[in-house]
């Protein structure tokens, strides 16, 4: 089988939200590499999506701890625009803690949605994502570009 390059590119930021940790919760203190924890999220109608305006998103994020300081997350969210229309997600990613007391993740979000207006570009889109979150406050700044 033969590989060619093949080269992806990123546009610009068409999604930035902060957020804030609504909720946690232990799901295993069982692993060897550390425990298991489930965070619930909302922004707050504090999200921007390109093209489609203020949006509200709230989510849920598993995070289990792997060996080295590595962090492992899978989440599902869902997103209203200002209009009443409905995008879901699905989002992995793999991330650590930062010496400020923070942590940083990489991921990708793919979406969803049946709407036939504004965020109907969001359907079957795989974005790649930049989460910071501050450890103390609860608060995330969630960055995404659409991977083309």
């Amino acid at each position: 089988m033969l590989i060619q390059n093949t080269t992806l590119t990123l546009s610009s930021p068409f999604w930035i939200d902060n957020d804030k940790t609504t909720g946690q919760r232990v799901l295993d203190v069982n692993n060897p590499s550390g425990p298991t924890l489930e965070t619930s999220f909302s922004d707050f109608g504090a999200g921007i999506i390109k093209g489609v305006g203020n949006a509200t998103t709230i989510g849920t994020i598993i995070t289990s701890f792997r060996s080295g300081g590595a962090l492992y997350s899978q989440g599902k969210g869902v997103t209203t625009t200002d209009d009443g229309e409905i995008a879901t997600w699905t989002e992995q990613g793999i991330g650590h803690f930062t010496k400020q007391g923070k942590v940083v993740f990489h991921g990708i979000r793919i979406f969803s949605t049946s709407s036939t207006e504004k965020p109907t570009f969001l359907n079957n889109l795989v974005g790649v994502l930049y989460t910071q979150a501050d450890i103390k406050s609860g608060i995330a700044t969630n960055t995404i570009w659409e991977l083309k």
